[in-house]
Parts: C-alpha cells; structure tokens; sequence
C-alpha cells in the first residue's frame, strides 16, 4: 500500500503510507524468492516513491503526474489502470459504501482520465486489471478503449501484456503449441465493437470447456 485508498473511511488517497525505504526492503525480499511486486498507489508522491523503490507494477495510478509518468517510462515499470472501478464507484453506490467513501471515489475520478493519457504518451507498459468482481470484466475493456486505446491494445493488456507482466508469457497470454489452451470465444467481433466482449460464447481452461 504506497498510499491511502477509496474503498475505507480513514485513510487519504493522497497521502504517501509506506516510506521509500520500506518498499525498497519488500522489494529486495520478495525478488530474492524470485516473486513480483505490485503496489496500490492513488497520489502522486506514491506512485513515484513505489516505482523509484523497485515495484514490478503500480496498480491505478489514478493521480499519475508527468514526472511519475516519465519515471515509470524509464524504469520499465507496469501500469495496471482498473478504470471502470473507479468510474462505477463515483456513479454507483457500492453495497455497503459509506458517504465518505462515495465523496472519494468523486473526488479522485477527476483525474483519472488525465492520468491515463499521459500513460498512453509516454507508451507505458499497461495491463489489465479490474480489481472487482469478475463480472464486471467486460467493461474494463470499454473503458480502456474509452481512455484512448484501441481495441487490439485493451485486448493485449489482457492477453499476452497480461501474461508478460507475470512472468508467464511462456505458458498463457497467446495461442500457441505448447501454451495452455485457455481461450474465451466471442460472439461478434471486438475490434469492430469492444462491447461485444461481453458476449462470451464459451470458456476454455485447459482444453475443456467449462461454460
């Protein structure tokens, strides 16, 4: 957690929690056991804190300014965005979301699409995410779409972008001999219309189709 989040009623999504030092230790550790880091980072000050102290990705990044976006860009850093969770939490009320929890998801939405395009400027490596229900999957990539990626991009984030950022791009992220055969079947065609990623024909995990 490099900073407060929305989804609480205490802390401040501005405000730098972990120090620089401390993150930088959790990073060391966990690349030693050869695992990846991923940081919760709403303000400025965290963003940039995580990516200087080594994380693998930052996840939102909502208030991204354009000294983060540039020292994300040169470090290499992941970009994992989550933008229709935000966009739903300022028009929708969450079961069980307080006032104060509502008035922050407001609030921190004004810069979101500011941030996202300066992500997309400085050619970040983005992947997706929805940290949410799986339900509301398909409209992440509406929203991705909607910030100013095309469709063949939002669909890489989830695929082989996806895959790349785990470190298991020689396994999934692609439709390949020798790669798990975890595949979603589309009724239409995305790229003409992201939306129609909703309409899910079947799901393939490992050769079986499970729904």
């Amino acid at each position: 957690m490099a900073t407060g989040g929305v989804s609480d009623v205490l802390s401040d999504f501005n405000v730098q929690e972990l120090s620089e030092e401390q993150m930088a230790k959790a990073v060391e550790i966990a690349h030693r056991a050869h695992k990846r880091v991923m940081a919760h980072a709403e303000g400025p000050d965290g963003i940039k804190a995580a990516a200087r102290a080594g994380v693998d990705s930052i996840e939102h990044g909502t208030m991204m300014d354009e000294e983060g976006a540039t020292l994300i860009e040169q470090r290499g850093t992941w970009l994992v965005p989550t933008l229709e969770t935000f966009q739903r939490g300022a028009t929708d009320v969450f079961p069980g979301q307080s006032p104060i929890e509502a008035e922050k998801s407001k609030a921190i939405l004004k810069f979101q699409a500011v941030a996202f395009q300066r992500a997309l400027k400085h050619h970040l490596k983005i992947a997706f995410g929805v940290d949410d229900d799986p339900d509301y999957l398909d409209r992440e990539f509406v929203a991705l779409v909607k910030g100013g990626m095309t469709p063949v991009e939002a669909l890489q984030a989830a695929t082989v972008r996806g895959a790349e950022l785990l470190g298991l791009s020689d396994q999934i992220g692609s439709l390949e001999a020798g790669k798990f055969a975890d595949i979603v079947a589309i009724d239409g065609d995305p790229l003409a219309d992201i939306k129609n990623m909703e309409k899910v024909a079947f799901v393939m995990k490992g050769g079986e189709v499970i729904k």
